[in-house]
C-alpha cells in the first residue's frame, strides 16, 4: 500500500450511496469539522471561479456513475506501465515485483 494512513480513497459510488457519511469520513481523515455546507456545497451564493462553476450549483448527480468503464481498457494499459492494478469499481492497487497485489 503506497502511504499507508496518509492517503483516504473515496469511491464516487460510496458517495452516491451516502454522501454524508462518505464527507463526515473524509473530514474525520482530515481532522475537520463537519458543516451543512459540505452536504449543500450548491446552495452557495459565494462566488465560484473556477472550471467546475456549473457543476459546484448542481447536487451530486448519478450521471456519471460508472462512466470510468468507457474507459477501462485505457486505464488498464496506464494501470500496467505504472505498476498498478485496476480494481472494479475504481480502486487502483500496487502491484509487486512478482504481480501479486500488495493493497487498494
Amino acid at each position: 500500500m503506497m502511504f499507508p494512513g496518509r492517503i483516504h480513497n473515496v469511491a464516487y459510488e460510496s458517495v452516491l450511496e451516502d454522501q454524508e457519511r462518505e464527507t463526515r469520513r473524509l473530514l474525520d481523515f482530515c481532522d475537520l469539522e463537519f458543516e451543512q455546507g459540505c452536504i449543500a456545497f450548491h446552495e452557495t451564493d459565494r462566488s465560484i471561479k473556477t472550471a467546475s462553476f456549473m457543476q459546484v450549483r448542481r447536487p451530486i448527480y448519478q450521471s456519471s456513475k460508472n462512466r470510468w468503464r468507457n474507459y477501462e481498457r485505457q486505464l488498464a494499459e496506464v494501470a500496467r506501465t505504472i505498476g498498478v492494478q485496476v480494481v472494479r469499481p475504481v480502486t487502483i492497487s500496487r502491484v509487486s515485483g512478482d504481480g501479486r497485489l500488495s493493497g487498494p
